[in-house]
């Protein structure tokens, strides 16, 4: 009856290492657990036989020869066409367990996986540096770390400083310059004829004269320059002659005083042509009385809205007329002079932008009688940022402020100034009070509020008028700005006054004592534009970090990305319980998954290895080498085989001879390789737990040979 047996046989030699000849049991029973070979037996005559093992090194185990007839040769020669039935049996289950070792924790293995991944530079330096070159590579990266640190912090306090810059250009107008708005103020501002006839009545007093001249100078003049006593008395004047004459106004006063149009201009032409002043002029009231404002751009003709080409001849030329005669003169008349701030006669001119008021916002050009004046301009806009854009400028009225006029900062200030005096003397000086919205103050109110309302003491000795700041007065965001260049000629000639005389009715001695031209012109057709802009954008800030990130540590949003996750799961281990358990578990998982691996590739290294020259052939030759051993004399006398007791005993000792001799006289013999097992198979199997499967599958598509059976 034909059975089969599992046969384990230890083989140590080869990759595996050599014979574990010096051992503990456990040991050898642990190399022995490796791998396991099976092979069919024939034994049916001696399989109750009681058999023996050899407990030392060199003893041979007890071989059962088979009892069925015919010699080893012929039955070995179908083995050689089976060898695919010798397989190997693993059993996954039966692997040594991986024993609990020190385990990496899970800092240290989200550690580990942050510097062997991350775009970083260092990490990965530090974490598998050994002793100096740790120390080294740790000294760079904190190095670099500190300075980016210090330059990102240097950017983002410059970034929150909210810098500005100005581009300045100079840009040509090749269609010609827009020419800008002439104000004219006369130094004479009451006609003595008019104040004459005001007084028909004999009322108006040298005094009330005097006092009604101080109503349009600013305060801080006033109050300098005034006599308390003196204004205590032109005020008591003032209102009596008010009592009297109920629609007599100071505003009033100096419009109805003041020259008209067509007496201050005689003469007005541009680029060589004449036009009608008066036409295009209109009266404004200024801290000189009334004055006329010259506006070209309110023209319907082009030619007089543009200066096309530079200099004087293309420019604006107007003569002016000073009415002398019309002065209060103690010389001539014995009548007492009047003062009104001026002390020229003559005009003052301004050249502004149009949303201007003259006298606040630009600076003014004098011109006495028979003289000539040439102010050369030039031009300069400003735009400026508003206070959301890190600029100071503003284009529109602060709150509380309730006017429908272009917004601009000398005129705010002049409001914040009215409503100053408002709130403290319940009126406000007549220079201040821009349309009339508040009641007048005259100037003894006015001086009178300042005395004992805005006066401070700064130190014992000395005492300052607080007026108000204005802060909230800022700039205006967009304006233009002429700037004039002056030169002037004393005397005009007699040419000039010989021409001027054939224009009009105007007599040579009173040109001589009274005429003045002016001629306004731009020197250049080009202006100088001033912009404000931010110094520095939020793309440059980003764009500067990132330079420095990616100098000293490169690093770039995807390496931010990473330190982030990073730092989040450092956190969620360090806060939660359950997720440090699953991260050693998943360690230790991983190990055994390895380890198992790793012995299943070290078992099948004995037949994958035939480049290295330990291939199966190899294998089988050891094999057939053992068993030819194991079969001397001597060493079943000493090993005392099974068969000792039995009968017949020389018959089967020799018939075992005779197998050996045979074996021994076969050296063509050739064996068929074990059909190779793919590692990839395995893995999968292994994974699986079908690895016995796999095997037997094999096995039943091979051949059946007979086996040479060891008992170990």
């Amino acid at each position: 009856m034909r059975r089969v047996r599992n046969i384990s046989l230890l083989y140590n030699d080869g990759p595996m290492g050599r014979s574990a000849q010096h051992q503990s049991p456990e040991g050898q029973r642990s190399k022995a657990e490796s791998v396991h070979f099976t092979a069919d037996s024939f034994d049916d005559e001696i399989s109750n036989a009681p058999s023996s093992s050899c407990s030392t090194v060199g003893e041979m185990p007890n071989i059962k020869p088979s009892a069925s007839k015919g010699s080893f040769l012929s039955e070995l020669r179908p083995f050689s066409k089976r060898a695919s039935q010798l397989i190997v049996d693993v059993p996954v289950a039966q692997l040594k367990k991986i024993k609990n070792t020190e385990g990496v924790s899970s800092i240290t293995r989200e550690s580990e996986h942050f510097s062997n991944t991350t775009t970083l530079h260092g990490p990965k330096r530090i974490y598998n540096g050994k002793r100096w070159s740790f120390v080294f590579w740790m000294f760079i990266m904190i190095a670099s770390m500190i300075m980016l640190l210090a330059q990102v912090s240097s950017l983002i306090s410059m970034f929150l400083s909210r810098p500005t810059v100005s581009q300045v250009s100079f840009l040509l107008s090749e269609g010609g310059m827009q020419f800008p708005r002439v104000t004219v103020c006369s130094f004479n501002p009451i006609k003595r004829t008019y104040v004459e006839q005001l007084n028909s009545t004999k009322d108006l007093s040298d005094d009330l004269l005097d006092y009604l001249m101080m109503f349009n100078s600013d305060a801080m003049t006033l109050y300098g320059r005034a006599d308390g006593q003196s204004l205590h008395s032109g005020d008591n004047v003032y209102k009596q002659y008010v009592a009297s004459h109920p629609n007599f106004t100071a505003d009033g006063f100096f419009m109805n005083a003041g020259f008209p149009c067509g007496d201050m201009f005689k003469m007005c032409s541009f680029g060589g042509r004449r036009f009608d002043c008066c036409k295009y002029a209109t009266p404004v009231f200024s801290d000189l009385g009334k004055c006329f404002t010259l506006n070209m751009q309110s023209s319907e003709k082009p030619w007089m809205k543009m200066q096309t080409e530079p200099g004087i001849a293309a420019g604006l030329q107007i003569i002016l007329d000073s009415h002398l005669e019309e002065q209060f003169d103690s010389e001539t008349d014995g009548v007492t002079p009047v003062f009104s701030s001026a002390f020229e006669n003559g005009f003052r001119y301004y050249v502004h932008a149009s949303e201007e008021i003259p006298f606040l916002a630009s600076e003014g050009i004098a011109i006495s009688p028979d003289s000539v004046v040439y102010s050369a301009l030039s031009s300069s806009k400003y735009i400026l940022l508003s206070s959301s854009a890190w600029g100071n400028c503003s284009d529109h009225w602060p709150p509380g402020y309730d006017y429908d006029f272009p917004y601009t900062a000398a005129m705010c200030s002049t409001v914040c100034k009215a409503q100053h005096f408002q709130k403290l003397c319940g009126c406000s000086p007549s220079i201040y009070n821009h349309l009339n919205r508040f009641n007048d103050c005259t100037p003894y109110e006015t001086y009178r509020c300042m005395d004992t309302k805005m006066k401070k003491a700064v130190n014992p000795t000395n005492l300052n008028i607080e007026m108000p700041t204005c802060e909230e007065c800022r700039v205006e965001c967009k304006s233009q700005v002429y700037h004039s260049f002056n030169s002037y000629g004393k005397g005009l000639s007699r040419g000039a006054l010989m021409w001027l005389s054939k224009q009009g009715e105007w007599r040579i001695q009173h040109m001589k004592s009274n005429f003045q031209v002016v001629n306004v012109f731009f020197r250049d057709m080009s202006y100088t534009e001033y912009i404000q802009k931010q110094g520095m954008s939020l793309t440059e800030l980003l764009s500067d970090i990132g330079g420095n990130m990616g100098m000293f540590m490169g690093m770039s949003v995807f390496t931010i990305i990473e330190l982030t996750l990073f730092l989040s799961k450092i956190g969620w281990i360090a806060f939660s319980r359950k997720r440090r358990d699953y991260m050693y578990s998943k360690k230790k998982n991983e190990e055994m998954h390895e380890k198992e691996l790793e012995d299943v590739v070290t078992g099948f290294k004995l037949f994958r290895t035939r480049k290295s020259g330990n291939d199966m052939s190899h294998l089988r030759e050891k094999i057939k080498g053992l068993s030819m051993q194991r079969v001397t004399s001597e060493q079943l006398n000493v090993c005392k085989l099974a068969w000792e007791n039995e009968p017949d005993i020389e018959r089967r000792l020799a018939k075992v001879t005779r197998q050996n001799s045979a074996l021994k006289e076969h050296k063509d013999f050739k064996e068929s390789t074990l059909l190779p097992f793919d590692l990839k198979d395995i893995k999968e199997h292994l994974s699986r737990g079908r690895a016995a499967s796999m095997f037997r599958s094999r096995r039943s598509r091979s051949e059946t040979a007979p086996s040479v059976i060891h008992d170990a």
